[in-house]
């Protein structure tokens, strides 16, 4: 009897002590879980709090905007576009939204912004050059090789660019693409010929509803690098103007 009483004592002994071993490892995984909340939370709160610090810090405000790329364009343009502020810091630059601002403007071609910290914005703009000069009725405008239209022709100050002359009056607007097949057409004409021709040359597309849409005249003039194709034709535009 006194065997069994003493087997009996150290069974209850042992589960008591894993007992206790049991509920000081519970306590102890349930404190690392309390203690990384309330890190998390403070780790939260501190990022809250700090973050509007950073990000509106005048160390960060925008001090100088290099612009390179410029020759149509003036920097204060640019400037307008970007929206900058005095206040305005490199953490809240959309660069993103400002580019697509940016290339809304007819002679922005491609624009690339970066941050360079901890003050200056580095903006380089691709501009687009003028290509030919659109005429319809009494409008002539600007267009680049993509077909873009850039904005009025101004004989006293632009250089000498080939025209093409549209057979059926249409709205020319800055900006606006270019794509109809007369156009094209005109593209391809002169491209093919432009190692042969002057400066001083003009496309004239017909189209079969309006053939007599180019100015009518004596041709004698025209030079031999005139070329006929495609309802095309190309005159020195010398005789005409």
């Amino acid at each position: 009897m006194p065997l069994a009483t003493t087997s009996s004592t150290l069974y209850v002994a042992q589960r008591r002590r894993f007992r206790g071993k049991r509920l000081l490892t519970r306590a102890w995984f349930l404190g690392q879980c309390l203690l990384g909340v309330a890190l998390a939370a403070a780790l939260a709160w501190g990022l809250k709090t700090a973050y509007p610090l950073v990000v509106e810090a005048a160390y960060f405000r925008v001090q100088t905007v290099e612009i390179t790329g410029l020759t149509a364009l003036t920097r204060d343009e640019v400037s307008y576009l970007l929206g900058l502020t005095d206040e305005t810091t490199l953490w809240q630059l959309d660069l993103p939204r400002m580019g697509k601002r940016l290339t809304h403007h007819p002679y922005v071609k491609t624009v690339v912004m970066r941050r360079v910290f901890p003050s200056t914005l580095h903006v380089a703009i691709q501009e687009r050059a003028p290509y030919l000069v659109i005429s319809a009725e009494n409008q002539r405008r600007l267009i680049d090789e993509e077909g873009v239209v850039l904005r009025p022709f101004l004989p006293e100050q632009d250089p000498k660019v080939p025209e093409v002359i549209l057979p059926h009056p249409r709205a020319l607007e800055p900006g606006m693409r270019l794509r109809q097949q007369e156009v094209q057409r005109a593209f391809e004409l002169y491209r093919s010929t432009k190692p042969l021709l002057s400066p001083r040359c003009c496309v004239c597309v017909h189209s079969p509803s309006s053939p007599q849409a180019c100015p009518s005249g004596d041709l004698s003039n025209t030079p031999s690098t005139c070329v006929l194709a495609t309802r095309a034709f190309l005159y020195n535009s010398d005789v005409y103007r």
